[in-house]
């Protein structure tokens, strides 16, 4: 069964709802240019506004749940995190987390450990010692902001933990656990939205703002790209059959491990800021209307009659926006045949890029091994350079 509209949370956010999180299977977060962070609980089934936790007085853009002590972060313009009881629910907060100059639009909780992204062009690395949080380091490298970040978990005995950074500035960055930058990946041709860890540990996803969904190694190869959103892709989230990510072109859709695109989820709204699973398999959204919308494959879940058509009615003229420019990205793609290409391939930061000129419908393994060779670079570019051409096409 495909996906299909389970509900559209009331009343509404104000404004954009920016971010979306999952505390269980009965209570979601959301988070809004309104300035608010709604907590929704499951009353008989459905999701029931229970408190509206405040503090920022400016918008709020991301979430993150602390399970140690039920907390619920938030970040957003004002430059602070912002700790909030589950407990209590009392709007007002039970600490703040200072350090950012700037909006603080990602925040990842992992393993005892937050780290979060800030326009300041910083991420920062969080743990909490009692009920005191602290900033164990700042990850500074990057020259736009920080829109993604995750935590790399040490997953074998000796190995330490690493984190993720991704930027406006069109590059990755890889770093160790005392805070160096260990490895700067730049085969993203666009700036860089989100970025999502596999359950492996070893790979993970990134949102760009050409729309594709690409899937990478720890070394900074690009193992696949998933092209579906003909728009910007603003978030991506790993799941256990594959992806799930949302964008700029009225949609969520849902992706195999392999790329294949299984589910699309139209909204009324242009905007879908951000998704996240919900341990059911649920999955819950956020969009430029204000509306948190649930989507389910369980029959028993799904919205009553009315909703549904008044739902089909919202998106009826969204049907063949979607299509159409669906249809365009599918049409570039299959012209690119007869395109030249020329891109700056990076061998260091201490030297000029190299200009890389070929026909996209060259094999980039071809054109990266003549590469290499002409210009007496080590074998073991190739693949990397392989990567960065397929990512460039």
């Amino acid at each position: 069964m495909s996906y299909k509209l389970s509900q559209q949370l009331k009343p509404a956010h104000l404004q954009d709802v920016k971010a979306v999180l999952a505390i269980n299977d009965n209570t979601l977060a959301s988070a809004s240019r309104d300035g608010s962070v709604a907590i929704w609980k499951k009353d008989v089934g459905k999701f029931a506004l229970k408190a509206l936790l405040r503090g920022h007085d400016a918008y709020v853009n991301s979430l993150a749940h602390v399970m140690e002590d039920n907390t619920i972060l938030s970040g957003g313009n004002s430059s602070l995190i912002l700790a909030h009881s589950l407990d209590s629910l009392s709007p007002e907060s039970v600490a703040a987390l200072t350090g950012h100059q700037l909006n603080v639009c990602v925040l990842r909780y992992k393993d005892e450990t937050l780290i979060s992204g800030s326009w300041d062009m910083t991420a920062r690395v969080w743990t909490k010692e009692g009920k005191e949080w602290g900033c164990r380091g700042v990850l500074e490298a990057h020259n736009a902001a920080v829109w993604g970040v995750d935590i790399v978990p040490a997953v074998e005995e000796g190995n330490h933990v690493r984190y993720l950074t991704g930027s406006a500035d069109k590059t990755i960055r890889l770093w160790s656990h005392t805070f160096d930058c260990v490895g700067v990946f730049k085969s993203s041709p666009e700036p860089v939205r989100s970025l999502s860890l596999l359950s492996d540990g070893s790979h993970f996803y990134s949102a760009c703002n050409d729309g594709r969904i690409r899937v990478w190694d720890l070394s900074g190869r690009v193992m696949g790209t998933f092209s579906g959103h003909p728009d910007y892709a603003y978030e991506v989230v790993a799941t256990p059959e594959g992806a799930v990510s949302c964008g700029e072109d009225h949609t969520v859709r849902v992706w195999s491990e392999r790329g294949e695109q299984l589910d699309v989820m139209l909204h009324p709204c242009q905007t879908v800021w951000a998704v996240c699973p919900l341990p059911d398999g649920d999955l819950a959204s956020a969009g430029s209307d204000g509306v948190v919308r649930v989507w389910t494959r369980d029959s028993q879940r799904v919205a009553g009659a009315e909703q549904v058509r008044a739902y089909d009615a919202a998106v009826e003229g969204v049907k063949q926006k979607v299509a159409a420019a669906t249809a365009c990205e599918a049409g570039q793609e299959k012209v690119k045949g007869a395109r030249d290409v020329v891109v700056d391939v990076d061998i260091s930061d201490d030297s000029p890029p190299l200009q890389l000129r070929f026909q996209s419908e060259e094999h980039p393994r071809d054109v990266a091994v003549a590469f290499v060779r002409d210009h007496a670079l080590p074998e073991s570019y190739v693949d990397q350079i392989e990567a960065f051409i397929g990512a460039s096409v």
